[in-house]
């Protein structure tokens, strides 16, 4: 009784297992110098293959069909042209869906590549160290440009985003992300347009871009992550739009030619060293919907002289203008009550001139505020 038990359960098992393998199983198929891994899912009608791997990494040219024993290539698997350092083109077909992490990595000779208007998704590390590609176009589809997809790609000078794309997460169009570190260190890109589409900039995507002069953000970006713009050293002006509400840690840290700043009217919170070391900084005039601004925020800005603060700032903390040698004039929009109702951080002042501050109701000196409260 129990060996046919026994037998039974096998018979169950292998019935199972051959269910799941018949529905959905892979295999690998060579075609020239490309194995393509086919996908064969009765549950779908159509059949699909991915791109796996290449033969021959000193390859200098190659063709990726559209179809492989009628089964439609909708990818790139990780890592599958990696280091083909001899490779100057290649043409992506528009089937494809999505390209793998680090699928190009370190293909030096790339010189451009245009993204399929098919493709949703590039991987992280997709494009990593390709020192030779001077441009990229993203297609229409495009709704993922991961982690790293292009950092050190040093000869970069034009990206481009597709126009059109439609950010509403209500009707399931979710707008475009631009992942961690996606263009770090992209030396010679010089100017940016983020379209309208784009919601999120995420942690040093343009970090050390030190030529990057132009940066023009779309009114659906929302998020301005940690670092977004560290060090971008010749970056002259910023325009943030509305929805961007705090600004993040370092996004602007070191960006010595930074002039001009324009908040939009959504930003309530500006971040630790958001603008530190941003020393070309003259004026600030932030907006009314502002209430925090948090440690060293505007750090050894050594040239800002005058900044326009809102009644509505709650918070000013630690160090916030620390080393803003040149400050002179602080103009509050609230009365002297208002100001000495604020919360200030340790030493937010330290380093700054003899500054005043203009209240509606009269003038307050720095060392009027640095007498102890009778």
């Amino acid at each position: 009784m129990k060996k046919s038990i026994r037998i039974l359960s096998l018979a169950c098992l292998l019935s199972v297992f051959c269910a799941i393998f018949l529905s959905s199983c892979s295999f690998p198929v060579n075609h020239g110098q490309i194995t393509y891994l086919l996908v064969e899912d009765s549950d779908v009608s159509e059949k699909a293959c991915e791109l796996a791997s290449v033969s021959d990494k000193n390859i200098n040219r190659i063709h990726i069909s559209r179809t492989i024993l009628g089964h439609t290539v909708i990818g790139i698997a990780s890592h599958a042209f990696a280091g083909c350092k001899n490779l100057p083109e290649i043409d992506l077909p528009d089937t494809l869906t999505y390209i793998g992490e680090g699928a190009f990595e370190e293909c030096t000779s790339l010189e451009g590549i245009v993204i399929p208007d098919s493709v949703t998704e590039i991987g992280n590390w997709s494009f990593h160290e390709c020192t030779s590609l001077t441009s990229v176009t993203l297609g229409k589809g495009i709704e993922t440009v991961g982690a790293a997809s292009f950092q050190g790609c040093t000869a970069l000078e034009q990206v481009t985003f597709p126009e059109g794309v439609v950010y509403d997460v209500s009707n399931n169009q979710m707008g475009i992300y631009v992942g961690d570190s996606a263009f770090l260190g992209c030396t010679a890109l010089k100017s940016i347009i983020i379209p309208d589409g784009v919601y999120r900039i995420s942690n040093n995507a343009f970090a050390f871009c030190t030529a990057l002069s132009e940066v023009a953000l779309g009114k659906d970006v929302e998020m301005l992550d940690h670092g977004a713009f560290f060090e971008c050293t010749a970056l002259e002006s910023i325009t943030l739009p509305d929805p961007v509400s705090d600004v993040g840690v370092s996004t602007f840290y070191g960006c010595t030619s930074l002039k001009t700043v324009d908040f939009g009217d959504g930003v309530w919170l500006i971040g630790q060293t958001a603008f530190g070391q941003c020393t070309s900084l003259e004026r600030l005039v932030l907006p009314d919907t502002l209430k925090v601004i948090d440690d060293r925020a505007f750090l050894d800005c050594s040239s800002l002289w005058e900044i326009t603060l809102p009644a509505t700032i709650e918070e000013i903390d630690m160090l916030a203008f620390s080393g803003c040698s040149a400050l002179t004039s602080i103009r509050f929009g609230g009365t002297m009550e208002q100001w000495q109702s604020i919360t200030f951080g340790d030493d937010w002042d330290s380093g700054t001139a003899d500054y005043s501050v203009v209240c509606s109701d009269g003038t307050l000196t720095k060392s009027d505020l640095a007498k102890p409260a009778e």
